[in-house]
């Protein structure tokens, strides 16, 4: 598994790295083992760690952009076409989380009685947890990498604006970065120097990149919705599931109540007709005696 993983991570960082799922571990029989299902979910978290380390990656170079001065073309390349392997390694986890929630519904309608309350479904329960609570973080993490970068441009387009040499206040330049209008700084701005209209050039570029990181936002938002949704629709198949397995351990622990009460109640029963048997031969002792004693005495005082 280690090795496994030391690979992936190698791969993180190539242009087209999308993780691939061998074919025979996504589709699997009526026969679907617990080992099956564990291969699937660990190639997915590997997934899932691969995409972490992209996003960090993703942070790194979004902060060296920022901190030149002019933004190099080979530059702003990789970091799109990062944002674009980010978005296909994204699309490829859906398929794969689906997966998860075929098996279990399969195996709940397939499963035998035995399955069904084994402890094999909480342990897949506790697997789809983590599995949703690393897809959040995932989503958490390109969210704030995206919003901090925006904050970010924006800072530096309100820097540039006012090396135009005009008096633009804060208030206007915030108007004109919500604007989605690409020439929108040429359109309200006309600086005379040199010096003025590469400011404007370049708050143009960075109002570009904004807008294109608005519409990456919005992309990828989607996915992991779409995803988190499929990881919750989920996780309630596996809740229902395991209602039906408490169900069935209730149903079962109340069928034991009634059977040990039934058992305590014969051993009640059998205690009472013991002591009334006991209780006859006693007095039927004492009348024997009782009868013995008279014919004695009635015999004395016949003589």
């Amino acid at each position: 598994m280690r090795d496994r993983l030391n690979e992936l991570q190698n791969r993180a960082y190539a242009p087209d790295a999308v993780i691939q799922m061998d074919a025979s571990r996504v589709m699997y029989d009526s026969q679907t083992s617990s080992e099956q299902f564990f291969t699937h979910v660990n190639e997915l978290r590997e997934s899932l760690d691969v995409l972490q380390k992209r996003l960090q990656n993703l942070q790194q170079k979004q902060t060296a952009i920022l901190s030149e001065t002019v933004v190099r073309p080979e530059d702003k390349i990789q970091l799109e076409d990062l944002m674009e392997d980010i978005k296909k390694h994204i699309k490829s986890l859906r398929p794969r989380v689906k997966q998860i929630e075929v098996d279990l519904a399969r195996d709940e309608a397939a499963g035998s009685e035995t399955y069904r309350t084994s402890a094999q479904l909480r342990i897949r329960k506790a697997q789809c947890e983590r599995l949703r609570s690393q897809l959040n973080d995932m989503m958490m993490l390109f969210n704030q990498t995206q919003i901090e970068y925006k904050s970010r441009v924006s800072r530096r387009v309100k820097r540039q604006l006012q090396m135009t040499g005009q008096n633009v206040s804060d208030s206007q330049i915030d108007e004109m970065l919500d604007s989605k209008a690409s020439d929108i700084f040429y359109r309200q701005l006309n600086p005379i120097s040199v010096e003025g209209r590469m400011a404007i050039e370049d708050a143009t570029n960075r109002h570009q990149e904004i807008l294109d990181i608005e519409k990456s936002i919005g992309e990828l938002q989607e996915i992991f919705e779409d995803i988190f949704q499929i990881v919750h629709q989920q996780g309630e198949i596996v809740n229902h599931i395991e209602s039906n397995v408490d169900a069935a351990y209730e149903y079962t622990n109340s069928g034991n109540a009634k059977v040990k009460s039934a058992v305590i109640h014969k051993k009640s029963a059998m205690r009472k007709k013991l002591c009334v048997i006991t209780l006859v031969i006693a007095i039927l002792l004492i009348l024997i005696i009782v009868a013995v004693i008279l014919g004695v005495t009635l015999t004395g005082h016949g003589k």
